[in-house]
């Protein structure tokens, strides 16, 4: 009769757990949280999602669902890969790892080739040199009706928002009055916003515009 270990004997429970200092919160990942970091901003999050090395290593399990994720997003930013999707919306129910994703492409795309030894599970190829790649990274929940910009308080709008990450306070004034606009701004505008570099949109939880009318996306989040 064949002998099977039991799940005590292969499955180590971590430290803390075993301390009782067990911090669930520590757990709840915020992709606005990471992007406030790589902006230089303060942050609340653990170190654990700020931290790319730790994130792949201490956080991170890849799961075929994952690996799918990522190599997506590198094909199409790092190879022009045609064939890669241009748009991915991750559903799942609640906890089951679209915030961790996104947040696993943010670490991959700033971080790119120096990450290697820490994301064995990607081909080194498709990871980018570091900085060369753009995102913005936006939280529905959080992005405010208004934004003030210099010395003004203006209207704010979801591709605002992505125009502000991309390309400053300088390109978000320049594309007035799109940027304000409530009708969705045209190829030009992206043409303007996105320039010749490669660059990732992630967008995750509820947006919700009530100036006049709404723009939603539930449960989806799209890179």
């Amino acid at each position: 009769m064949e002998n099977f270990l039991s799940i005590l004997q292969t499955c180590q429970p971590r430290s803390d757990i075993l301390t009782s200092e067990f911090n669930p919160e520590i757990f709840t990942a915020n992709l606005g949280e990471v992007v406030r970091f790589y902006r230089g901003e303060k942050t609340s999050t653990s170190d654990i999602y700020t931290d790319a090395e730790k994130f792949f290593t201490d956080a991170t399990y890849p799961t075929q669902g994952l690996l799918n994720l990522f190599r997506n997003v590198l094909r199409r930013v790092t190879k022009n890969d045609g064939t890669a999707p241009g748009t991915t919306r991750l559903e799942s129910g609640f906890g089951g790892g679209k915030t961790h994703g996104l947040i696993g492409i943010v670490h991959l795309i700033k971080h790119g080739t120096k990450l290697k030894h820490f994301v064995s599970f990607i081909e080194p190829d498709l990871l980018p040199s570091p900085d060369t790649v753009r995102f913005a990274g936006i939280v529905g929940t959080e992005l405010d009706l208004h934004k003030t910009i210099g010395k003004r308080t203006k209207k704010h709008t979801l591709w605002g928002e992505i125009a502000l990450q991309l390309g400053g306070h300088q390109l978000y004034e320049e594309l007035e009055p799109e940027v304000s606009s409530l009708s969705a701004p045209g190829k030009q505008f992206f043409d303007r916003v996105f320039g010749n570099q490669p660059c990732v949109i992630l967008i995750d939880e509820l947006a919700q515009m009530q100036q006049g009318s709404n723009l939603t996306t539930r449960g989806q989040n799209s890179s």
